[in-house]
């Protein structure tokens, strides 16, 4: 049997954590004093664009690596889904497609700068 090696990544579970504490927390309410336009569509874009570059590091030569991928993918619109029923958030469509978008360049940027990314994780400490 051809086992497949699988990279260590401890920054994969921290970032994972991470997307879902922030996607899934209720709204505190606060109004800022100034507002960026779009930036949540920034951050979600920001959170799973890194989490796709961890997966990808993670499952670089697995055969099940897309659907990993698809995965992150769903659970972006999964958390949308979730965000209508917790106190001060909503369903944003533009948000789902905010965190497919980090996903599909994270894949694109990874092929293309691969080495680097890797180098970069591994002094990191992934």
């Amino acid at each position: 049997m051809n086992e497949i090696a699988i990279r260590r990544n401890r920054l994969l579970i921290p970032c994972l954590i991470l997307v879902l504490v922030l996607t899934l927390k209720p709204s505190s309410g606060n109004s800022m004093n100034f507002s960026i336009p779009h930036l949540d569509k920034i951050a979600h874009f920001g959170m799973f664009f890194l989490l796709g570059i961890n997966v990808l590091y993670k499952y670089e030569h697995n055969k099940k690596l897309l659907e990993y991928l698809l995965l992150c993918i769903v659970l972006g619109f999964n958390t949308e889904i979730l965000q209508d029923f917790i106190p001060g958030r909503s369903l944003d469509f533009y948000d789902a497609l905010a965190d497919t978008l980090g996903i599909i360049i994270a894949y694109y940027i990874y092929k293309m700068m691969a080495i680097f990314i890797q180098k970069t994780l591994k002094k990191l400490g992934a």
